[in-house]
């Protein structure tokens, strides 16, 4: 069972992998995000992005994705483990 946390903690660094990116795209096009800042504004850099994103491609950007889906299966996937595991 164990093997769950090894598999939410997986996804969760790709979360957190991609939000990176996100905000080093918007940086790259300046809209700036404090560092301090980063982990408060992540929904607000998650919108930019699939704002500007839209603006520029006329399709949202993957990255908005692989964050949505890594972060809610790494949810998913920890609270099987809490159902499963204790």
């Amino acid at each position: 069972m164990y093997y769950l946390i090894g598999i939410a903690i997986g996804f969760g660094i790709t979360g957190i992998i991609s939000a990176i990116l996100v905000t080093s795209y918007l940086d790259k096009r300046n809209i700036k995000t404090p560092f301090p800042f980063i982990g408060v504004l992540l929904f607000r850099n998650l919108s930019l992005y699939k704002k500007t994103t839209r603006e520029e491609s006329g399709s949202t950007g993957s990255l908005f994705y692989i964050y949505l889906i890594s972060m809610n299966t790494a949810l998913v996937v920890f609270i099987l483990f809490l159902i499963f595991g204790i």
